[in-house]
């Protein structure tokens, strides 16, 4: 019997450098599993593991945070990680984003930028986010509450 890691009998995407339009904006998302074919050559991203750190195809202007997998940032943290991805897009008119599979931080994070860049309201922006980039995205209940009040509270 061939022994396969059940990562790998769940997991059926890949995610390398997808372009999903944001505002006026394209978002680069990539999972640091799949980053060995290459991230987008962007000049900035923002990345939410600290494995990121020693990825060799990251943008040289790059903010790593230390998000937990499947958790949550402080709502003031995700809102200025929002207002800063937003505010890189209007500048730069594309980044760099991802986690370790493109799903749950790298999902959740894209439904905050869609809120603070297209007006969205949650509901919204966790549907787009699933439409743009993957189904799986957005992984806890936790992280659709946090979507839920920056929606709120932006």
């Amino acid at each position: 019997m061939n022994a396969i890691s059940p990562y790998y009998k769940v997991r059926q995407c890949c995610h390398v450098a997808v372009p999903i339009p944001v505002g006026n904006g394209t978002v680069y998302a990539t999972a640091l599993t799949d980053s060995h074919s290459g991230t987008n050559s962007t000049e900035l991203g923002i990345f939410f593991d600290p494995q990121w750190k020693s990825a060799s195809h990251i943008p040289e202007i790059s903010i790593i945070v230390d998000w937990p997998d499947l958790g949550v940032l402080p709502l003031y943290e995700y809102r200025t990680l929002a207002y800063t991805g937003k505010m890189m897009l209007e500048r730069f008119k594309r980044m760099s984003i991802g986690c370790i599979g493109a799903h749950g931080r790298t999902g959740t994070y894209l439904a905050g930028l869609l809120i603070v860049c297209e007006n969205l309201s949650a509901k919204e922006a966790i549907v787009e986010t699933r439409r743009r980039l993957c189904s799986r995205c957005i992984e806890s209940q936790k992280q659709i509450n946090l979507i839920h009040s920056l929606a709120k509270h932006k």
